[in-house]
C-alpha cells in the first residue's frame, strides 16, 4: 500500500508526502524510515491528549 501511494504521488508530480504517526508506533516508524521518510516535527499530545504525533516527510524525485 505504501509503495502504491509513493508511486501514485510521483505520477501525479507531487513533490513530497507528509504523514503523522503515533510516537509509540515503533513498527510504523521503522517502516517509514525504510522508505526514506525523515522526521520533520512533532505535534505534542496529539493522540488522546497524551502521545505525540511524529511528522515525517518523503521528498519525491519526480
Amino acid at each position: 500500500m505504501l509503495e502504491y501511494i509513493i508511486n501514485f504521488s510521483k505520477n501525479q508530480k507531487a513533490k513530497s508526502i507528509t504523514l503523522e504517526v503515533n510516537e509509540k508506533n515503533i513498527p510504523a516508524i521503522k517502516l517509514y524510515e525504510k522508505y526514506n521518510f525523515k522526521t520533520v516535527g512533532t505535534r505534542k499530545k496529539y493522540y488522546n491528549n497524551t502521545y505525540d504525533a511524529i511528522l515525517m516527510t518523503l521528498t519525491l524525485n519526480t
